[in-house]
């Protein structure tokens, strides 16, 4: 993360070593990352891991079970920051 600048990060919560809910708690931890839009993704569709990664900092929480090819890339899309935004910043 530190390599670079981005516009979204996606993480999976199922990850080698930190799960990712405890990867976006610790990414919130800097300053640098406070405003980056984070979709943290998940195969479970439970409720309390959803609040859980929200609560983390989690900008949205998508179960790979409840939604469709097409609504992650609206929802991904939805989440970038568009030229405009740039500019204003």
């Amino acid at each position: 993360m530190q390599r670079g600048d981005y516009d979204l990060l996606i993480t999976d919560v199922d990850m080698p070593g930190m799960n990712g809910i405890d990867f976006v708690r610790t990414l919130r931890s800097h300053s640098r990352y406070q405003r980056l839009p984070v979709a943290i993704v998940s195969y479970k569709d439970d409720e309390q891991q959803r609040q859980e990664g929200l609560d983390a900092g989690g900008t949205v929480y998508l179960s790979k079970h409840v939604i469709n090819d097409d609504q992650f890339i609206e929802t991904i899309r939805s989440l970038i920051p568009n030229d405009q935004d740039h500019k204003s910043s």
